[in-house]
């Protein structure tokens, strides 16, 4: 309870966890220790992203469960928030042909997507900055007005028959069409969803990741092309689950983390 900064919340018991329900938003960077930002003045220089992300958690009516494994669980997403980690089951959806989407859930473009989940984007997003991440351009600011969002590596996790545990970086489904080789990793640009009208529009229009830049979505792939539909398809690996319907998890975490390591 002690990590996580509420303003207001309710708290039940629950056997082996506990149960907040958030009523008025918690700190944005409550997960990770440092770095705690001054609530009380908007950034000079990030006003916009400042005070939309304060609406997005003040906003939030979610239950967050703290299992006895020191995880958290927002939804069906598990955060490791001591090894800046997210993870959450997903599922193989394609494995060839064209692709404008990389996950999306059941209200996503399913037919054009490497990965189907059923988590809420919403509470992707509300992950992520959870772990002090921040939400921005997709492209860097050189090449689009505004600062670029934090980039994610996103893996994909199983077992195999024997029960050994294996991960690829999700790239390694994607083929890109410019260079008939597999697609580079680069990260993944944490770009945020807007809201209108109340309503989270990555939940309406299905998007977790795209690799299509068209549409609502929380994370976005930051190449200059993806205006284009016709660049990546679907390619799974030699070495990597490719039946329809296998179940897997996928590990985010953030780029300048793992760099800096």
């Amino acid at each position: 309870m002690d990590a996580i900064n509420l303003t207001s919340a309710r708290i039940r018991s629950v056997p082996g966890t506990v149960c907040i329900l958030i009523v008025v938003g918690f700190a944005m960077n409550a997960l990770s220790q440092p770095q705690q930002p001054d609530r009380s003045v908007e950034s000079a220089e990030k006003p916009e992203k400042e005070r939309l992300k304060k609406r997005y958690l003040e906003d939030a009516d979610v239950e967050i469960e703290r299992l006895e494994s020191g995880k958290v669980k927002l939804g069906n997403i598990k955060i490791a928030p001591g090894k800046k980690r997210i993870t959450f089951p997903a599922q193989i959806n394609q494995v060839r042909g064209p692709i404008e989407c990389l996950i999306v859930t059941e209200e996503g473009r399913v037919h054009e997507s490497v990965l189907r989940t059923k988590i809420r984007p919403l509470h992707l997003q509300l992950a992520l900055y959870l772990l002090g991440l921040d939400n921005g351009t997709r492209l860097p600011a050189e090449e689009h007005k505004g600062t670029q969002g934090d980039l994610v590596n996103l893996d994909i996790l199983w077992q195999t028959e024997e029960g050994e545990p294996r991960s690829l970086p999700i790239e390694r489904w994607v083929l890109d069409t410019r260079t008939e080789k597999r697609m580079e990793c680069i990260g993944w640009v944490f770009v945020g969803s807007p809201v209108v009208e109340g309503t989270f529009l990555a939940d309406r229009q299905g998007n977790v990741a795209l690799v299509w830049s068209v549409g609502a979505t929380v994370l976005d792939i930051p190449d200059p092309e993806s205006d284009n539909d016709m660049v990546f398809e679907a390619k799974a690996p030699a070495k990597g689950p490719d039946e329809i319907g296998r179940e897997i998890q996928v590990r985010v975490t953030p780029v300048k983390e793992n760099n800096s390591e």
